[in-house]
């Protein structure tokens, strides 16, 4: 089943078991993990099942440091997440990501990144990154030049 957040009334309460928040791969791929149990899984996404400008304008920002394309064009923010443009590259998220930071616009997350480390492995078995080296030391010893 599916509900439109945009259509409940304010203060509306949707239970369940189990809450996966965001419907990208990842998110996506453990949710079918739960399909025939007993279990209500709710998977909680921001975006709706299209584009929208006015949600992409969320990821707007500035990159720091390593040069890279502007984020609003990178991420998706709808239902499949980035895998619309997905090109394989995948990273676990930091600590700092979590945290609230004054310089960053609606930075602050209600979980830490501690509640998500059980389930990436299992995440990334699915896109066959099972034990993946994310240090940027290792890949500074990696790299030929």
């Amino acid at each position: 089943m599916h509900r439109d957040a945009t259509k409940l009334e304010n203060h509306s309460v949707i239970e369940g078991d189990i809450c996966i928040v965001g419907a990208g791969m990842a998110g996506i791929a453990m949710a079918l993990d739960w399909i025939n149990t007993p279990y209500k899984v709710i998977l909680l996404e921001g975006g709706g099942f299209n584009v929208e400008s006015k949600m992409q304008d969320l990821y707007r920002g500035k990159n720091i440091g390593q040069r890279y394309y502007p984020l609003h064009s990178q991420r998706l923010h709808y239902f499949g997440g980035t895998s619309g443009h997905w090109a394989g590259f995948c990273s676990p998220y930091d600590p700092i990501d979590f945290k609230k930071r004054d310089w960053v616009d609606y930075s602050g997350w209600p979980i830490q990144l501690g509640d998500l480390l059980p389930y990436y492995e299992p995440a990334g078995k699915i896109v066959e990154l099972d034990s993946a080296n994310f240090e940027l030391e290792h890949w500074k010893k990696t790299d030929p030049e």
